[in-house]
C-alpha cells in the first residue's frame, strides 16, 4: 500500500509519487513568470469588444428613423395644404358671409315691389266734382266776346247730346269746284251747317282713308291709300336706334350723377388727409354714399344695359373708350389694402373665376353656333344686306330659325351667370370688406373711368404675385451672400 505523501519544493505541491507530470502552482514564483507575459500580450493584441448583437440592429434602427423622417415630411407638407385650405375656406366664408345679406336685401326689396303689383294700384279717396258752367256772366262791350252768342253757351253738362257732335263723314272733293256747298245738319228746322268752297288755286288735302259715295251717287267701300316709306312723319324707329337712344340717354344722366358725386368726393378726401383724425370727412362720405346708392340702383333698374356700358365710357369725353391696364395698377397700388383686406379680394376673384370659367369656355362655343345660325338664316356674307334691304328675299327654314333662337337663349344665359359671377365681387367689395374712404379714394382715383371692380382684382393679383417673387429673388440673393462669406 502507498502512501501519498505530500512534498513542497520550489513553489509546487506535489501529492503522493505517482502524481502526473501537471502541478498546482501558486504565488509570484519563477514558474508564473512566462503565464503573466502571455496574458499581458493576449490583451494587448485583443480587439475592441463588440456591442452586443452586431452592426444589424444599427441598421435596422437607421432604417425606422429614416421612414420616421419621411413620414414627418409627409405630414408637413399635408399640415401646409391643410392650412391653404382653411385660409381659402375662411377667406370664402367672409365672401359669402358679406354677399348673402345684401342678396337678402335685394330679394326682400323684389318681394316688396312683386306684392304691390298684385294687389294692384291703392284707391285713391274720391274728390269732389268740379262746378259746372251753367251760365256765363255777359261780356263787356267791346270785348272779344261781345260778337258771340252768349245764349249759345247756356248748357249744362246733362244737355250734351250727340246730335251736336255729329261729325260728317269726310269725302272727297268732287270733280268739278263748281258746285255748291252741300248743307248738312240736323233735322229739319235746324239751322244748317255749310262747307266753305275750296280756295281756287290752293290745293286740297287728301286723306288717307275715302269714303262715301262717288259722283254717280253709288256707294263706294273705304280705300286705304298707300304712304310712303320714306316720309319722315311715319318713319318708324328700328330697336336699334331705340336703345341707341335709351343708353345715350341713360349715360347722359349717369354721367351727371357721377360728376356730381366724384367732385364733392374728392373735396372730402381732402380733407380726411389733412386731418386723418376727424372723423367728419368719413362720416360726410358715407352718408354721401348712402344717397348715391338709390339713385344708381334706381337708374339700373330703369336702364338694365347702363351697367355695362359704364365701364367703357370715358366721363371726360363721352365717348365709348376703354381704361389702359397701366391706369388700373396706379389705382390699385394707391388703395394700401391691409393683409386680410388682400386675402379676402383673391378669395373673391377665385370665386369670380369658379363661377364664371364653366360660362366662358362655353362662350366661343355658343358665339359660333349663333353666327353659325344667322348665316343658315339670313344667307351670311352679302346675302344678309340684302335680305336687311328686302326681307322677303330670303326664307329662312323652320328648322335654321328654332336652332338660332336656341342658341340665342343659351348664349343669353351664359352672359347671364357671367354677370352674376361679376355683380358677387361688387356686392363684396362694396360692403365692409373695405372702408368708405377706401371705395372714395378708389372712385375718384378711377376718374374719368367707372371703377372695374374686376380688373382692379386682376390687378391686385398680378402686383401680388410680382411681389411674391421680388422678395423669393431677395432671400436667395440674400442667402447666396451668407454662404460666400462663410466660404471665404
Amino acid at each position: 500500500m502507498e502512501v501519498a505523501t505530500i512534498g513542497r519544493a520550489a513553489g509546487q505541491l506535489v501529492f503522493g509519487a505517482q502524481q502526473p507530470s501537471k502541478a498546482i502552482t501558486w504565488g509570484p514564483g519563477p514558474s508564473s513568470a512566462p503565464a503573466d507575459n502571455k496574458s499581458s500580450q493576449s490583451k494587448k493584441g485583443a480587439k475592441p469588444a463588440r456591442p452586443r448583437g452586431g452592426k444589424r440592429p444599427l441598421r435596422r434602427i437607421a432604417i425606422e428613423l429614416d421612414q420616421l423622417e419621411v413620414e414627418v415630411k409627409a405630414k408637413l407638407e399635408e399640415l401646409q395644404k391643410a392650412e391653404s385650405e382653411h385660409q381659402r375656406l375662411a377667406n370664402r366664408l367672409k365672401v359669402l358671409e358679406t354677399v348673402i345679406p345684401v342678396r337678402e336685401r335685394e330679394l326682400n326689396f323684389l318681394c316688396q315691389q312683386a306684392s304691390q303689383a298684385l294687389r294692384g294700384p291703392v284707391p285713391l279717396p274720391a274728390l269732389p266734382a268740379p262746378p259746372r258752367i251753367v251760365e256765363l256772366p255777359p261780356s263787356l262791350p267791346g270785348s272779344p266776346c261781345d260778337s258771340l252768342d252768349v245764349d249759345a253757351l247756356l248748357f249744362t253738362h246733362e244737355d250734351l247730346s250727340g246730335d251736336i257732335f255729329d261729325v260728317p263723314p269726310i269725302v272727297d272733293s268732287p270733280a268739278t269746284e263748281s258746285t255748291e256747298p252741300q248743307a248738312v245738319g240736323g233735322p229739319a228746322g235746324s239751322p244748317s251747317t255749310s262747307v266753305p268752297p275750296p280756295l281756287v288755286g290752293q290745293q286740297q288735302p287728301t286723306s288717307s282713308i275715302s269714303s262715301g259715295s262717288d259722283a254717280s251717287g253709288e256707294k263706294i267701300e273705304p280705300l286705304l291709300e298707300p304712304m310712303s316709306s320714306g316720309s319722315s312723319v311715319f318713319s318708324t324707329p328700328t330697336p336699334r336706334e331705340v336703345a341707341d337712344e335709351q343708353l345715350a340717354r341713360a349715360l347722359a344722366g349717369f354721367r351727371d350723377l357721377w360728376s356730381n358725386w366724384l367732385r364733392d368726393a374728392g373735396l372730402l378726401l381732402h380733407s380726411h388727409d389733412a386731418r386723418p383724425q376727424d372723423p367728419g370727412p368719413e362720416l360726410k362720405l358715407l352718408r354721401m354714399r348712402q344717397q348715391l346708392m338709390p339713385k344708381m340702383h334706381a337708374l339700373r333698374q330703369e336702364y338694365p344695359c347702363l351697367s355695362k356700358a359704364v365701364f367703357m365710357y370715358n366721363l371726360e369725353t363721352g365717348e365709348r373708350e376703354g381704361a389702359p391696364v397701366s391706369h388700373w395698377a396706379a389705382v390699385a397700388r394707391s388703395m394700401a389694402l391691409s393683409p386680410d383686406q388682400l386675402a379676402a379680394c383673391l378669395a373673391a376673384l377665385t370665386i369670380y373665376r369658379e363661377r364664371a370659367a364653366p360660362a366662358l369656355a362655353e362662350r366661343e362655343r355658343l358665339a359660333n353656333e349663333v353666327v353659325a345660325g344667322l348665316r343658315a338664316v339670313c344667307g351670311g356674307g352679302s346675302a344678309a344686306a340684302a335680305a336687311a334691304a328686302e326681307p322677303a328675299a330670303v326664307e329662312a327654314t323652320p328648322e335654321a330659325v328654332l336652332r338660332l333662337c336656341e342658341g340665342t337663349e343659351v348664349l343669353s344665359r351664359n352672359i347671364g351667370a357671367e354677370g352674376q359671377a361679376i355683380d358677387i365681387v361688387k356686392d363684396f367689395l362694396s360692403n365692409g370688406v373695405m372702408s368708405v374712404v377706401q371705395l372714395a379714394r378708389i372712385a375718384v382715383l378711377s376718374y374719368p373711368w367707372f371703377p372695374d371692380a374686376l380688373a382692379l382684382l386682376t390687378t391686385l393679383e398680378e402686383l401680388h404675385l410680382r411681389q411674391q417673387q421680388q422678395q423669393a429673388a431677395e432671400a436667395e440673393a440674400a442667402a447666396d451672400a451668407v454662404a460666400a462669406t462663410i466660404m471665404s
